[in-house]
């Protein structure tokens, strides 16, 4: 016999009349309060949940749904109860997913999916009490940075998201088991007549390339991304531009690209990050404020004269099966005072990258193999490797330094699912007497660190 209390608001009224304050019931844990109702909010109290009584202390609710602009309400059922909360993309969601279960986030059993959301919230949150309603405007300041940080909105026009929310502890705000989410899109943007362009302008030895960025007061931001042409062919023709823009994207003021000085003193914001002389290419997407865009491809060819090289690094045969790839390098000439090889997750590549390591420090740090003696005796080393993901691309990195001290870092990126191509970038020299400076190079995420504090 299931055990209740039923309290109608009369009866309720009758039981804690003499201890309510303004028809409200308050409990106590601690000398804290973890719950508090007002008689009418509530019909009945038991300690046996019923059967197709939802036990859930927060439901989600979608308001309103444009291209750029959304606006949800979080119920609660008691004003004490606190959450983080925050739309993630679903762009978002597939990186998340690989980066933990190195799997499509659509491929996820339920309970995975929760589990790559909690990761992704708790990196990019906000946290609120009670019920609330919110709205987010894609690009506007969400109002929590800094004197000098401006941390703003993400809702990118025709993108899939998921509307979050995880119970936390409303005192130190520790996660609870309680999570929810919804899915929903944006609507589709369209292709718009927007005053926008950019071209090249030159490379600097020391800097990069420089993109000079053009518009009228109808950009109302910029999305761009800049990488190795190569690579980014194949990224759009396996998923898409859009996937792209939305992975890897970066969301920029147009009158910052066209300022100079905040990254490096006197030199333009709008300077990208070169490996070397090759094939480069620029995607840009400039949305006006009711959230339709303008898409802008530049194709940038980069040549550098080498004063000094290092020892030449070729490539002479390579294969590639289910799990395993093997690739022969030939250095000349072959009386190398250093040589290493190292192989390496692509991601954890461009990570180092990121965070100012050269090419030739990543190639020797670590697990890097010695193949200075292989190389002065064969002139050439045949790596291989096995037990490697399918869906996962790598980079093998080639390091050789001749007797006057000059390097040479070859870099090749290789996935052994059969469908896919090598990848091969440009040697990166360094001279003993000149290295060239690294170039600042730029984190390619989405959306950054939100918090709010109760």
């Amino acid at each position: 016999m299931l055990k209740q209390i039923l309290a109608a608001a009369a009866i309720t009224a009758s039981c804690f009349g003499a201890f309510a304050d303004g028809d409200t019931m308050y409990l106590i844990k601690d000398n804290h309060v973890v719950g508090k109702y007002h008689i009418d909010e509530v019909d009945y109290a038991t300690f046996t949940l019923p059967e197709g009584v939802s036990d859930n202390n927060i439901t989600l609710e979608m308001d309103d749904i444009k291209k750029n602009e959304v606006a949800y309400t979080i119920n609660t059922v008691n004003p004490l109860i606190a959450y983080a909360h925050n739309i993630i993309s679903d762009y978002d969601a597939q990186l998340t997913a690989n980066e933990v279960f190195k799997a499509n986030f659509d491929l996820l059993p339920d309970e995975d999916k929760v589990i790559v959301l909690k990761y992704a919230l708790g990196q990019n949150a906000y946290v609120g009490i009670g019920s609330q309603s919110f709205k987010q405007k894609d690009f506007k300041d969400d109002g929590t940075g800094s004197a000098n940080v401006v941390n703003r909105f993400s809702v990118i026009p025709g993108t899939k998201y998921y509307l979050c929310a995880w119970e936390v502890d409303y005192l130190d705000q520790t996660p609870l088991e309680n999570f929810v989410y919804t899915e929903f899109s944006t609507l589709a943007p369209a292709k718009a007549d927007i005053d926008f362009n950019c071209t090249f302008s030159g490379t600097t030895s020391q800097y990069g390339a420089q993109i000079d960025f053009t518009g009228s007061d109808d950009v109302y931001y910029v999305r761009t991304c800049w990488g190795a042409r190569s690579q980014m062919n194949i990224y759009v023709q396996v998923y898409g531009l859009d996937f792209l823009m939305g992975t890897f994207g970066q969301a920029w003021n147009l009158s910052f690209l066209q300022d100079s000085g905040d990254f490096i003193d006197g030199v333009p914001n709008s300077t990208w990050a070169l490996n070397g002389s090759g094939e480069y290419v620029m995607f840009a997407r400039a949305y006006n404020a009711a959230g339709d865009y303008k898409d802008i491809r530049l194709d940038v060819d980069v040549e550098e004269e080498i004063k000094t090289k290092g020892p030449d690094i070729t490539v002479i045969s390579k294969s590639k099966t289910d799990g395993a790839v093997s690739a022969t390098f030939e250095i000349n000439p072959s009386n190398v005072t250093k040589a290493t090889v190292r192989l390496l997750e692509e991601n954890d590549v461009d990570d180092a990258l990121n965070s100012n390591m050269k090419l030739s420090e990543i190639a020797t740090a670590g697990d890097a193999t010695d193949i200075t003696e292989t190389i002065n005796k064969f002139g050439e080393y045949v790596f291989s490797a096995s037990g490697l993901n399918n869906e996962k691309w790598y980079s093998i990195l080639v390091y050789a330094l001749d007797k006057s001290g000059n390097s040479t870092t070859v870099r090749v990126n290789v996935c052994p699912f059969e469908d896919t191509e090598w990848s091969f970038y440009p040697p990166v020299y360094e001279s003993a007497e000149t290295s060239t400076p690294e170039v600042k190079r730029i984190r390619f995420r989405s959306n950054p660190t939100l918090g709010h504090s109760l």
